[in-house]
């Protein structure tokens, strides 16, 4: 099982943050607890609407299939 290290509310695989911190962001001048913290911003403040989309999504896909599902074996005609 993996385990986590959580920075400023965001948990983050230990393999990924010793990666980032290790062999990515040597050279780069990006501190990594910087870049932890700023995606942990981003993933807070970009969240709520990204589970809004995927609820849209969601119901977009299951009228898509309904819709496929009363129409299987009849032939797909696109109107122009």
């Amino acid at each position: 099982m993996a385990n986590f290290v959580t920075i400023d509310g965001l948990k983050v695989n230990e393999e990924l943050h010793r990666l980032v911190r290790d062999e990515i962001a040597p050279g780069t001048g990006v501190d990594p607890q910087a870049f932890w913290i700023s995606l942990g911003q981003i993933v807070k403040d970009l969240g709520a609407k990204n589970r809004q989309l995927l609820a849209k999504r969601k119901e977009l896909q299951k009228q898509i299939d309904e819709w496929c599902r009363t129409r299987r074996g009849e032939p797909f005609d696109v109107e122009e």
